[in-house]
């Protein structure tokens, strides 16, 4: 597939045809949009850091080799499960580091301040 797309074949067309990956490769390739988490991490860096428009060199993950062709970037807003799911992370990560930062101070002075207690029977 890297030969052909090399001498300027379609990626879609190429992708139909030689992708054995049974979801994508009938999509021409294409996975639509994803953010960060949502692939691999070679993937990710890979597809990430690409220029668009430029068919990458093949990138191996666990799942096998991937050539990928970024076609455009956007920054989409967070759907509300995502949203709810980074701020519920957010303040569990805050409360961790602040009770492990935490000094818990006891001033005893006022201890010094009571009256012993009476011996009672004692001659």
């Amino acid at each position: 597939m890297s030969l052909i797309l090399a001498q300027g074949g379609d990626f879609a067309t190429a992708a139909k045809k030689y992708s054995i990956d049974t979801g994508s490769g009938a999509e021409g390739g294409d996975l639509g949009w994803f953010g960060p988490g949502a692939m691999v991490p070679e993937f990710e860096t890979a597809a990430f850091n690409q220029p668009i428009g430029e068919i990458g060199k093949p990138v191996q993950s666990q799942f096998g080799y991937h050539i990928i062709q970024v076609l455009d970037r956007r920054e989409l807003p967070l759907p509300a499960s995502a949203l709810e799911q980074n701020r519920n992370t957010a303040f569990s990560d805050w409360l961790t580091t602040s009770k492990s930062e935490a000094a818990i101070i006891t001033n005893d002075t006022w201890m010094q301040h009571i009256p012993k207690m009476p011996a009672f029977g004692a001659q």
